[in-house]
């Protein structure tokens, strides 16, 4: 019973891998603008959105009446359905662009694992070709969609946001700026511990995958060799380092979220303050202050949300680097441009041009042993088939049909 190795290497790409995704997104171009266009525009509806406030405050409050105050009702809620309507459509096209990015992915790697030599199967194992075609072609698709969507919505709203702080009053706007770079460092820090835990679980589970597979499949072999305990220490190991790995995960988002709470809670403190010592000497209105004071949350709130999602890009590029590394493995043996033109290949056949097979197939004196593999398969072994015959080759799960 031999066991599997995975020897497929996975070169390191550039720009984060997305020039293999090239094709892909240029297949669905036009859905692409739809999704970034409408997620744009929900964006600068949100922004606009405390400015109503600042009216309100300045000429309703301000003003001490309430004529108006019917049309800005009606214009306050029509911006409000305008952004919902606008973030159900790039919602619905972040939906459509996963399943279409993910389909096309699929399809291209699985035509591709019909070309490749009954090599590559003895040296790389089921359960890990099923991480490749499943768990990691789900992660590009959803980096080219709700990865692509969120990174749209968050760094739209924080360009628009920052455009009306400036125009507004610069002076405020400029201080909350001050903060989001030591923000979007103190974020990155955190977030570079949470991309190696990331990779770690990742990986963790890809062996987890590929060991459910071949627990399934050889599930006699394990039983007749009273391997079941052997099987499950080592399942047992896996499942526990993935937990561990998990779990500090989970300690370094807990302490990103606490620290983006607290620079809400500083960046909200620094607004009042500032904004009172202006107000006083007439160089801000209460209207501008409570506009600012709700930029001040949103944008702290932003700031993590936008470093998570280049983490993500980052975090992907692994995913993209094994999917590419599986579609650029070359066959062994390749047909040449003229066998191709005239039979076709194995997915788009050209059975009007195969001639005819006649003749015997004869093994004599062969010997055959894995090249991964220290035992011999085959010893000086014998066949003839005649023509006409049919030859079943049967056998328990591990007597050779399967590898373990």
């Amino acid at each position: 019973m031999r066991k599997e190795r995975n020897k497929e290497k996975t070169e390191r790409l550039p720009w984060f891998g997305l020039g293999f995704l090239r094709p892909v997104m240029r297949e669905y171009r036009g859905l692409l603008i739809a999704m970034v266009i409408s997620g744009a525009l929900c964006s600068a509806f949100d922004a606009v959105l405390p400015l109503y406030q600042r009216y309100a405050v300045n000429h309703f409050i301000g003003g001490g009446t309430l004529k108006g105050l019917r049309w800005m009702v009606l214009a306050y809620l029509g911006t409000l359905l305008l952004k919902e309507l606008f973030e159900m459509w790039s919602a619905y096209d972040a939906s459509k662009m996963e399943v279409d990015v993910g389909y096309s992915l699929r399809k291209r790697v699985f035509d591709h694992l019909q070309e490749l030599s009954l090599s590559y199967y003895n040296q790389n194992g089921v359960g890990y070709i099923h991480a490749r075609l499943i768990s990691d072609v789900d992660r590009i698709g959803s980096l080219c969609s709700w990865t692509l969507m969120e990174l749209v919505w968050d760094g739209g709203y924080l360009l628009y946001v920052i455009v009306i702080m400036l125009s507004i009053n610069w002076r405020l706007g400029l201080l909350l700026l001050l903060l989001t770079p030591v923000e979007i460092l103190i974020c990155f820090y955190f977030m570079n511990n949470i991309t190696r835990a990331n990779r770690e679980v990742r990986e963790i589970n890809s062996r987890i995958t590929s060991r459910y597979n071949e627990g399934v499949t050889g599930a006699k072999t394990i039983k007749t060799l009273v391997a079941g305990p052997r099987v499950e220490r080592a399942f047992v190991d896996e499942t526990g380092n993935m937990y561990h790995a998990a779990v500090r995960v989970g300690h370094f988002r807990g302490m990103l979220r606490a620290i983006g709470d607290l620079a809400a809670s500083v960046s909200l403190a620094l607004v009042l303050w500032r904004g009172s010592s202006l107000s006083m000497i007439g160089g801000i209105d209460l209207a501008t202050l409570s506009a600012f004071t709700v930029y001040a949350i949103y944008m702290t709130e932003t700031v993590p949300s936008i470093s998570e999602v280049m983490q993500s890009l980052i975090n992907a590029q692994v995913n993209i680097e094994r999917v590419s590394g599986l579609v650029n493995t070359q066959p062994d043996v390749v047909d040449t441009p003229e066998v191709i033109a005239k039979y076709g290949t194995s997915l788009e056949p050209k059975r009007e041009n195969w001639e005819p097979l006649y003749g015997t197939v004869t093994f004599r004196d062969v010997t055959f042993r894995y090249p991964d593999g220290q035992e011999t398969v085959l010893s000086h072994f014998n066949l003839e088939v005649p023509q006409g015959a049919r030859v079943a080759i049967v056998g328990e799960t591990g007597a050779g049909k399967v590898r373990w």
